[in-house]
Parts: C-alpha cells; structure tokens; sequence
C-alpha cells in the first residue's frame, strides 16, 4: 500500500481526499490524527507540518485537499463525485400536496416544525420567468436541539432551520432530501457540536425512513 493519508475524522476537507480515494478505488493507510493543538508528533516527522488532510504517495508529500484531489485526478483519474452526498433521502410515488404533508407530520413525529417554505417553482416563473420541476424547500426547527446549537455556537444560525427538499424526478414521482446535519455541522470545525449533530441525525433519518415505509 503505498498510499497514507493523515485524516481528522471531523474535518471535511479529509473527507474529500477520502471520498476520492475511494472513488478512484485506491487502497489507502488512513492515520487518524488528534486536533489542531494535541500533539502531532508523528504528522510533523513525516510531513514536516502539522495540518491535515495530509497525503504521503510513493515517498511524495501533499497538504491541501485541492492540491492532494488534482494530483490524484492527474495520477489516478480522473473521475468525477456524485455531488448528493450531504443529504438523507427517499423516492416517492404520488400527488405533491400529499407528500409535503406527509414530510410535515413526519418531522412533527420527532419534535421538528415548519418554519418557513419557498416554493422555488413559482418563485423562478416570476422573477426571471423560467421553467421549473415542482421544487419546494421547506425549512424546519427542533427548539430545544436549536437552542442548544445557537447557546453554544452563536453563528449556527447559519445553518438554521433544517432544511428539507421536496423536488420532481418526474410526474408522479419525488425525492424528499434532509440536509445532513454531520455533514453540515463539519464545516463548523468543532468537535465537541458533533454528538448535537449526531442526534438531529438520527431524527431526520427516522423522519424519512417512514416515509418510504
């Protein structure tokens, strides 16, 4: 194996050299590395710096997930990521009014409301008069998850609500999408918000799955 790369479980730039590593179908030694501020005594030996992802291929060093994708694309690739890789879904047969209520009452079911709701289908016929699939993004909130989030990390709201998608594949048939919310919280950079986002996943997963049900 002549592949190593250096890897923080919580950053999410690690996990696009990973994504792509797996992508490309090339076997890697993963090392997991403690946070920015432990110590990273081996990191630093092997790479003269201390920040990851990090990548060691056939004796050639790389830092930067954009420098470590492109030269891997060069060497391996390319080949290209499915981009649907931060969302929890399921495909639908049925009316649209009907599936938007039955994604209400199964968020409801977990503790999460209905905030807010843009019909982006009639939202792009009247700004620029332009054709869309029937898209509507519905915006939900969990309070007491919501005001654990925005005490801790007072920029969350950012990320507020929990965003979920309801767009036409074709007539008569849907895809309902949940953002992930481990995959969004990632980008906040802080470990300790993680079991936070962990929860809420669990819940927008059951959510969906009874929807497929």
């Amino acid at each position: 194996m002549s592949i190593t790369l250096y890897h923080l479980e919580d950053c999410p730039y690690c996990h696009l050299v990973r994504r792509k590593l797996e992508f490309l179908g090339l076997p890697a030694l993963v090392i997991p590395v403690k946070p920015l501020g432990a110590d990273r005594k081996e990191l630093k030996e092997k790479t003269g710096q201390s920040f990851v992802p990090a990548l060691i291929d056939e004796g050639q060093v790389l830092v930067d997930s954009s420098v470590i994708l492109e030269y891997l694309d060069k060497k391996y690739g390319p080949v290209e990521m499915p981009s649907n890789d931060y969302g929890i879904a399921v495909e639908l047969e049925g009316e649209f009014g009907a599936i938007r209520e039955k994604t209400i009452a199964a968020l409801k079911e977990v503790g999460f409301g209905l905030l807010t709701e843009i019909d982006a289908q009639a939202t792009i016929k009247k700004k620029i008069d332009k054709d869309l699939e029937p898209y509507s993004i519905l915006g939900f909130c969990n309070p007491g998850y919501a005001y654990h989030g925005m005490t801790n990390e007072k920029d969350i709201g950012l990320l507020l609500p929990c965003n979920v998608l309801i767009r036409e594949l074709k007539p008569g048939r849907f895809k309902v999408t949940a953002l992930h919310p481990v995959k969004m919280f990632q980008i906040v950079g802080r470990a300790d918000m993680m079991p936070l986002a962990k929860e809420v996943t669990a819940l927008l997963k059951q959510a969906i799955a009874t929807l497929g049900a």
